[in-house]
């Protein structure tokens, strides 16, 4: 599905359009690196040579999941739209980059709840959420960042800062870990379960929101592009509409 978007947008040929047809996967998923269907949908929408019904019908279906992003972030109370589980920030990022942001760019005066919601998950991962913590590390002027990780290859490196600027954390997480464990066969470091975590105290009784530790937790050792990259888009998003909102249908703008 994801080829045949690709080369009907690089070449034109419309017998990808059948391609894309017999591969295609509903957008039922969230984006991810897992499951690229979404990407090869939105791909789809900038081939001039896809079959305008295949293109009217992912629309419609990108439409109904920026709306159940928005009721997930009408049931938080910041509100954010995220995904609580290991990478929950980058996840959340995943959904606004997929789903609203793209309901924002088609229709951004009719469709200002999903351009709220892009810029809801950003004030979330700046600091508007229960630790009051920038998850982006070495941002300037921030009080409470993050500045440490579990990381074995920065570990193994002594790399110094640790955390340099720039890098996205986990964000919180309904997975608990297994407390306090060593693996000395692979590395010195000790590998500390969510639970176990001294510098930041924590037992099942705490509220879903605290569970993260800046320094070590399941949610916070995956350091690649999926995470990154749609940091950045979700940023780049933000500073877009932050140069003054659109009063009326937009064009794509260069974030894409």
């Amino acid at each position: 599905m994801y080829a045949a978007a690709g080369l009907l947008l690089a070449t034109g040929d419309r017998r990808f359009r059948v391609d894309f047809e017999e591969s295609y996967q509903p957008l039922q998923n969230d984006p991810s690196y897992l499951r690229s269907n979404v990407y090869a949908a939105l791909l789809y929408l900038r081939a001039s040579a896809g079959y305008p019904d295949a293109a009217a019908a992912i629309r419609r279906e990108l439409r109904r999941r920026a709306e159940e992003v928005r009721r997930d972030g009408e049931r938080h109370p910041l509100p954010m739209g995220l995904s609580t589980f290991w990478g929950s920030i980058a996840a959340g990022f995943q959904r606004t980059a997929g789903f609203s942001a793209q309901a924002c760019l088609e229709d951004p005066v009719g469709a200002a709840a999903d351009c709220e919601q892009v810029l809801a998950n950003v004030h979330h991962a700046l600091g508007r959420n229960y630790q009051q913590m920038a998850y982006v590390s070495g941002l300037p002027g921030v009080s409470h960042g993050r500045t440490h990780a579990f990381h074995h290859w920065l570990a193994a490196l002594d790399a110094q800062p640790f955390v340099f600027p720039g890098l996205v954390a986990g964000g919180p997480s309904r997975q608990a870990g297994t407390g306090r464990r060593r693996r000395a066969a692979r590395s010195p470091h000790s590998d500390l379960g969510l639970w176990g975590d001294p510098a930041m105290p924590r037992d099942a009784a705490t509220p879903l929101e605290g569970r993260y530790t800046d320094n070590d937790s399941w949610s916070t050792n995956e350091l690649d592009i999926d995470w990154q990259s749609v940091t950045l888009y979700n940023l780049y998003f933000a500073r877009w509409w932050a140069a003054g909102a659109p009063t009326e249908r937009a064009a794509l703008p260069s974030v894409l």
